[in-house]
């Protein structure tokens, strides 16, 4: 684990899997959730924080034997620098590059880089370098899980009127909602060609994070509720009221084709507003 502590906040990345698994403001709860049954052991996920799922996201979509979400959360990253900025945020740039292990589960010749800033924001710049011959396509997704005093009491805005795929009810579009989004069941959306901001507004921690992006055309939002958190032997069955996931993702039609020497970057930027009771009231 890399520990990042400075005037504004507290950090905790895991250098297995890439994963940013904490991020703490000074005087704030933390804005990302680990579950406390997460398994932490080589070759299984960690549960919570912001997994990194490349080069595709979800199930493969050929062998079903091949790792959920792709390989990436599942190897040991490397450090390639650290740095104490001038502004007094600190800033971690870790890597991962293709192996054999990798190549045989996707035959490509890759490096990736994630560059994370902590400072009053959580910054992360994630970039995707085809070193190889031949194009290649990849679906992705910065998996966010957000902590929250209560999902009964926190909505989620910025996604009105984006159209999205609900997979867990049926493999047709549904047009965009017009009002913000509250969780009273499972929920697993793809919202597609969508480059707008989300807000999450909580009204039990009294508290509104922003979430904004740059490189991505799609947005995920996932809670399993408790029917299906009570199969999973890596989150508590009452965890699902403390978290939202709102992915900042590439999926679905908006997969990503990289050329030979070519890259594509993702950006994402967690902040912590001021609370607006009159947004984050729910009757």
């Amino acid at each position: 684990m890399a520990v990042i502590v400075n005037d504004y906040a507290t950090a905790i990345v895991s250098l297995y899997g890439g994963q940013i698994l904490s991020f703490k403001p000074h005087g704030s709860e933390d804005l990302l959730f680990v579950s406390s049954e997460s398994y932490f052991e080589q070759g299984k996920a960690i549960r919570g924080g912001i997994p990194l799922c490349f080069p595709w996201f979800g199930a493969h979509p050929k062998n079903s034997n091949f790792p959920n979400h792709g390989f990436a959360r599942l190897k040991n990253w490397e450090v390639v620098s650290t740095e104490q900025l001038i502004t007094g945020e600190t800033r971690l740039v870790i890597s991962l590059s293709d192996d054999e292990e990798t190549k045989s589960l996707w035959p490509h010749t890759f490096q990736t880089i994630l560059e994370v800033v902590i400072g009053k924001s959580l910054l992360i710049k994630w970039s995707v370098k085809n070193l190889g011959d031949e194009p290649f396509s990849i679906t992705q997704a910065l998996h966010s899980y957000f902590n929250v005093g209560d999902i009964n009491k926190t909505i989620i805005t910025g996604l009105e009127g984006a159209s999205y795929m609900e997979t867990i009810r049926s493999e047709e579009p549904f047009s965009g909602e017009i009002a913000a989004i509250r969780i009273s069941r499972e929920v697993d959306r793809s919202y597609t060609d969508t480059e707008a901001p989300c807000k999450i507004t909580d009204s039990e921690y009294k508290r509104t994070i922003k979430i904004s992006k740059t490189g991505s055309l799609s947005t995920v939002v996932w809670n399993p509720w408790e029917q299906l958190s009570v199969k999973m032997k890596d989150l508590g069955d009452q965890d699902y009221l403390n978290f939202v996931c709102v992915e900042t993702a590439n999926v679905m039609h908006n997969e990503v084709k990289i050329d030979p020497q070519g890259s594509h970057s993702m950006t994402l930027e967690i902040v912590e507003e001021d609370y607006n009771p009159s947004v984050g009231t729910i009757a």
